[in-house]
Order: C-alpha cells, then sequence, then structure tokens
C-alpha cells in the first residue's frame, strides 16, 4: 500500500510503481476515491495508472449536508460517482480487471464488519442486490 503522501501525488506514486522493484506492480484503484480526489482530472489518473491496475473497487458517494468536508457512502447510483462515465473509461483504455463492490453504506452493521445485523436477512440481500442490479445494468449499455 502506498503510504497517503504517495497518493496525493500523482508523479511520485509512478515513480514508487516503477521503482517498486517488482516485475509486476499491481495496484487496486477506485472510482470514488478518484472522485473525491480528483473531480475532474480521474480520467487522467486512470490513464496513467492504467498498466498496473490489478482491481477495481467501486462504490458510490454522496456530501454530508451538513458537514461539507464529509463523506457519506450510498448505494451505487444514489451519489455522484459517474460510474457510466468510469466504466466506458475503462473499456477506452482496454482495463478488463475484476471488480470489488464495495457496499459501506447502512447495512445493518454488515458495513462495519458486524455479523449480527440489525436489518432482515431479507433487507440486507435487497440492497446488496440493487448494487449489482445497478452496476449490471451499466454494464449492459
Amino acid at each position: 500500500m502506498l503510504p497517503e503522501n504517495v497518493k496525493r501525488d500523482l508523479p511520485l506514486a509512478v515513480a514508487q510503481i516503477r521503482d517498486s522493484g517488482l516485475e509486476v506492480p499491481m495496484i487496486t484503484t477506485g472510482i470514488l476515491d478518484a472522485v473525491v480526489e480528483g473531480p475532474e482530472t480521474w480520467p487522467m489518473v486512470l490513464e496513467v495508472l492504467a498498466p498496473w491496475i490489478n482491481t477495481i473497487g467501486i462504490k458510490d458517494f454522496t456530501w454530508d449536508c451538513e458537514d461539507r468536508s464529509r463523506l457519506l457512502n450510498v448505494p451505487l447510483g444514489q451519489g455522484l460517482v459517474p460510474l457510466d462515465e468510469f466504466l466506458k473509461m475503462l473499456n477506452v483504455l482496454e482495463i478488463h480487471k475484476d471488480f470489488s463492490i464495495h457496499c459501506e453504506y447502512p447495512l445493518g452493521g454488515a458495513e462495519k464488519g458486524n455479523t449480527m445485523l440489525t436489518i432482515s436477512r431479507e433487507a440486507f440481500t435487497q440492497q446488496v442486490g440493487a448494487d449489482f442490479d445497478h452496476l449490471n445494468a451499466i454494464l449492459a449499455n
């Protein structure tokens, strides 16, 4: 994992990846972090990091209305992440890697790793299934 200061400095990150000594350095990238850190520049960051991307994190967010410096994780399609643009860009860059859907919004405690949930199994399954349905609908287009 790259240190925090490297995550925010793209040229430094690329240099460290190239100089890592690893035969095939691989990174995990995610659209949420890219949009938060550079809402207008994420396509360029994605293009620069493309050769090393191995896994792609998928999640969505919005800003807290009362504390605009705090982000809130929300179900896919209910936030600010331009998921359709992101997926099109992956195709253009010929990045065909595994997705990791991050359901970090309130899910009865599951989002915190709890095994005893405060919502029903059906509610949990419905909410997570809606994320998969949303992603599959975009991928089908």
